[in-house]
């Protein structure tokens, strides 16, 4: 049984070498951090018309190596095959990915320039109430002025909401909290499960949901076992910043499940 998770995996062994590292000092950057990255794939993302014809709607995971100097390597999805949207939409996601080759500020450990993981979910809507037009959706948005009432994404706010303890400590948090459904781990369901939550002006955190049609989820309680390790995060956050002020935004977190022989 194997459960993993975006941009860090803390059983890593670190040391100095060619290796590719997922527990580093300091995380690989693209520029502008998570809005810069969001704002490159939004305006360059095609949506296939094979894809968005069938309304295919879903969540794919892209992993890649961001190399010692910026430029990145071994783009793939990570899914296995009978979970992929298909459509063209990994092609798709991939070709995107690809573009921010040499775009990079690579990760430090020891004070040192390494290679690492870094993993980016697509979130793919072709539903009537689309959100992965997220240009026109955002565009909206960002012309209303900060309050305490909005729900921001985090690429309309000065400062994305973290979790206090860092994005190891959130990782710690799940991998010590995280019990596999035994119905998920004897029929071997492997897959990727996105959930969304808000985090609020205090710290604390609600609407906790799938991002997943129903057919498009795993089952066997892995979607809601999810949801409750997200839940013993409530009252750990800081909350995002916007014009000085702190503000509620959407927060996302990917798991990668995957229940194979040998783990």
């Amino acid at each position: 049984m194997l459960l993993t998770f975006c941009c860090n995996n803390i059983f890593a062994q670190v040391q100095i070498t060619n290796e590719v590292y997922t527990d580093v000092d300091t995380e690989a950057e693209f520029p502008g951090g998570m809005s810069g990255i969001h704002n490159f794939v939004i305006q360059n993302f095609s949506m296939p018309k094979m894809a968005m014809d069938s309304g295919i709607s879903g969540v794919i995971l892209i992993q890649f190596v961001v190399e010692r100097d910026g430029t990145i390597s071994d783009v793939k999805a990570v899914a296995p095959e009978s979970r992929k949207l298909k459509h063209g939409l990994e092609e798709e996601c991939i070709r995107v990915i690809k573009l921010t080759s040499g775009k990079w500020t690579p990760a430090k450990r020891l004070e040192k320039n390494v290679r690492s993981y870094w993993r980016f979910p697509f979130v793919i809507d072709n539903s009537v109430d689309s959100a992965l037009n997220l240009d026109k959706k955002y565009d909206t948005l960002i012309k209303k002025p900060a309050n305490i009432t909005t729900i921001y994404m985090d690429d309309e706010v000065d400062s994305a909401a973290i979790f206090k303890s860092g994005t190891n400590g959130i990782h710690q948090l799940i991998i010590q909290n995280f019990k596999m459904p035994k119905a998920a781990q004897e029929m071997g369901i492997s897959g990727n499960v996105l959930i969304q939550f808000v985090v609020e002006i205090d710290g604390t955190i609600s609407d906790v949901k799938i991002v997943a049609s129903k057919e498009k989820q795993l089952g066997y309680k892995i979607e809601e076992e999810c949801i409750r390790v997200i839940k013993l995060t409530d009252g750990k956050w800081k909350p995002a910043i916007k014009d000085g002020i702190k503000v509620r935004s959407y927060w996302r977190f990917p798991f990668e499940i995957e229940n194979s022989e040998g783990f």
